[in-house]
């Protein structure tokens, strides 16, 4: 039996009438741009699917409902309202999926019920939930409490259950699309395509409601996941974090008319990557959001006088290369043991006192401003995706590297330096948070909080005062390294006193700056010997002076979960990512000849371009239609075009004649190779990518040939998890 109805309004009468084939009643029109793809589906694709229902909910207990509708009438009319992106005014529902809908009404599921499925799957009281353990728990749930006639098919439920597990289960930054919630869903009527995608819509909602009552869900700072949590344990936590800072000095307790000031930010807990404990993460109040531009100039006049002061600002990855490359230069010749000590600040933004902070501020200003009043000009540079435009004060030095600059475009424009100024240190002083889900407001009395927009520059001007003022003895004539990035001290030297003399002095601290070490994290060979130092996403060999990139950050990561995907993924825009993210790892301090082996090089390139074939594969498997995966065409023309950039950009960074670019061509396409042949589907894909690799190998000389055939043989053992 059919039931035709409009989508917007769900008379009671449907029901009642069994006979009732058509109802005329007003239908309300809504504005939505449709084009080619909506008018195919029925839906839009590219709809986003938020999780805000799931994330950061406060727990829920007892008797309280999933869902507000009273009856099926109620649930349907809800199902029917939502938005998919395209409109139709009238449409055919089937008795059957009625009928389901009544099933899932008469349920009446509240907290309680479902919180009772969970303790049948796992007895016994835990702190954190796996993802299996979730995975096994929403299947029990679709299983259980939402009938597999609502989506017409039993063919098409475990579709749904695995279409709905992924979407839960996506790292947060991941934009999780209607797309991904209609895969293998899409049925060959465009009246069912769209009903169907307003009941999946539907239903993940319902699904993500129950997630969100049950667990405590909040994204991870390591590789984006999504951790489930026991709400209990987690108010527990977040108590114990709470008087873990007002304890060490950093907030204190205010009291405020009004909790909802602009002045006052939210701010929330986040699980460090190390899961020792928890971080807080302020977000900006009314008041910063509405002086974003005020704060954005604060931030570049913070920071081009550190670059007066210093010559450039800091720039880690540059920063690292130019050190290395004088260190291993310096001890190119030198034999003996070179000592190390690597060592890493604890709480390093929570640790900075307010009244030192001003008071190096206040020498900064006195030391390197030279007029009161700056000229505003604008800069434009190449960004990764664009070409960026930004402010840059004429009197003081550029903060951006000189190379970078394309364009400077002078104004007339006059600022008061003093403005800033008087900003900058008001703002020290009034750091107010609240947080979610309680009447208590805090005031950072010490430290700054992580995601606000000057914490970033004023660590790094504060830390820069005290290694200027400590670490003073390094000797750089005899190939001392000392280099501090963020948080991260890295000193090697020959001499062992002066390698014991910076590992005592930090170890002791300086109080007066609230700077202190993390002990369980100091790595040195000062007692024991050790061969790769681990140090921002590198490891250096202080013996063969190689440098490769640090990949256990990869081990059993799902490469998904590294990016950022903003819409729905096809072939041509799967190709533009790729273009466009092909430096991945790609850093000059990896291809630099002058210390590096030819090996080791093309050894880097492989490991990158292998980071490359993973997303590509990732975003295959998970991303893209069915049909697009069958267009070999393209799947070849994406992987050449990708393999083809990275190996030019690698040739552009390397030293004259260090390797041919047949040479990188071969080894990046090998990369695709090695990962892309795990999978069957991919097997004309491969047969073609060796076909292509024979013709380059043909023109390598030996000496490159015998590296090429070697280097890539097996995959580096992190990578080798992510398959």
């Amino acid at each position: 039996m059919l039931v035709f109805i409009h989508t917007n309004t769900f008379p009671m009468q449907a029901f009642k009438n069994k006979h009732s084939t058509k109802l005329n009643c007003r239908f309300k029109r809504q504005r939505i741009l449709e084009n080619m793809m909506t008018q195919k589906f029925g839906y839009n694709p590219f709809l986003v699917i938020k999780r805000d229902k799931m994330l950061h909910r406060r727990y829920a207990i007892g008797r309280i409902m999933l869902f507000a509708e009273k009856n099926r009438h109620d649930m349907l009319k809800k199902a029917l309202k939502e938005d998919v992106g395209y409109k139709m005014k009238k449409v055919f529902v089937r008795k059957r999926i009625i009928n389901s809908f009544a099933a899932i009404a008469a349920l009446k599921l509240q907290v309680i019920q479902v919180k009772n499925e969970l303790n049948k799957i796992i007895r016994e009281v835990k702190t954190t939930y796996t993802k299996e353990e979730v995975i096994k728990f929403v299947t029990i749930i679709i299983n259980k409490y939402i009938p597999y006639k609502i989506l017409g098919r039993k063919k098409y439920y475990e579709t749904f259950r695995r279409n709905c597990i992924n979407i839960i289960l996506a790292n947060y930054k991941q934009n999780m699309l209607l797309s991904n919630a209609m895969k293998g869903l899409n049925k060959t009527s465009l009246k069912n395509r769209h009903l169907t995608a307003k009941i999946v819509l539907w239903l993940n909602k319902l699904l993500m409601r129950v997630i969100g009552s049950i667990f405590y869900v909040t994204e991870g700072t390591k590789c984006r996941d999504i951790i489930f949590y026991n709400p209990r344990y987690w108010i527990g936590l977040q108590k114990s974090a709470l008087e873990d800072l007002e304890s060490n000095g950093e907030i204190k307790q205010i009291e405020v008319l009004s909790h909802s000031d602009p002045s006052i930010g939210k701010m929330r807990l986040v699980p460090k990557p190390s899961g020792t404990g928890l971080r807080p993460l302020v977000l900006k109040s009314t008041n910063q959001q509405n002086e974003s531009r005020l704060i954005l100039r604060c931030n570049l006049f913070l920071k081009q006088l550190v670059a007066t002061k210093l010559g450039a600002y800091p720039n880690a990855i540059s920063d690292i290369h130019s050190a290395w490359l004088e260190f291993s230069t310096k001890n190119q010749h030198y034999k003996e043991k070179l000592y190390f000590v690597k060592m890493d600040i604890k709480n390093a933004y929570g640790s900075i006192i307010h009244e030192e902070l001003k008071n190096i501020l206040k020498l900064l200003f006195d030391e390197c401003l030279p007029v009161d009043h700056l000229s505003v000009n604008v800069c434009s540079y190449q960004g990764i995706w664009k070409e960026v435009e930004t402010e840059q004060f004429a009197e003081l030095t550029q903060s951006i590297s000189s190379h970078k600059v394309k364009n400077v475009v002078q104004r007339q424009t006059k600022v008061s330096a003093n403005i800033f100024k008087t900003f900058i240190l008001d703002f020290i002083d009034n750091i107010k948070v609240n947080m979610n889900h309680t009447n208590k407001t805090y005031r950072f009395v010490k430290g700054l909080p992580q995601g606000s927009a000057l914490s970033s520059v004023l660590c790094e001007i504060y830390y820069s005062y005290v290694d200027q003022q400590f670490l003073n003895f390094t000797n750089k004539e005899e190939g001392d390294l000392c280099i501090r990035l963020v948080d991260d001290y890295l000193f090697a030297s020959r001499s062992q006193e002066r390698a014991e003399r910076f590992l005592s002095l930090l170890e002791n601290g300086f109080p007066k700056y609230g700077l202190f070490i993390k002990n369980e994290k100091t790595l040195t060979n000062l007692i024991q010997d050790v061969d790769f130092v681990p140090y921002f996403g590198l490891k250096f060999n202080l013996k063969t002076k190689q440098v490769k990139p640090n990949l256990e950050g990869y081990y059993k990561v799902d490469p998904l979960s590294t990016m950022t995907i903003r819409r729905s993924f096809d072939l041509s825009t799967l190709k533009e990512r790729l273009l466009f993210t092909h430096t991945l790892k790609l850093y000059k301090i990896l291809l630099d000849n002058r210390f590096l082996w030819k090996t080791t090089i093309i050894w880097n390139i492989f490991d990158a371009a292998t980071i490359m074939a993973l997303r590509f594969s990732s975003i295959v498997k998970n991303l893209l239609n069915s049909s697009d995966k069958m267009d070999f065409y393209q799947l070849v023309d994406c992987v050449m075009s990708s393999a083809f950039k990275i190996s030019k950009t690698a040739y552009g960074k390397l030293n004259s004649g260090t390797v041919s670019l047949e040479c990188l061509k071969y080894c990046v396409i090998k990369a695709f190779v090695k990962v892309l042949e795990r999978k069957a589907v991919h097997k004309k894909v491969v047969k073609k990518l060796k076909a292509i690799m024979g013709k380059y190998l043909k023109f390598l000389k030996c000496r490159e040939m015998k590296i090429a055939l070697y280097v890539g043989k097996k995959l580096s053992e992190p990578l080798e998890t992510c398959l």
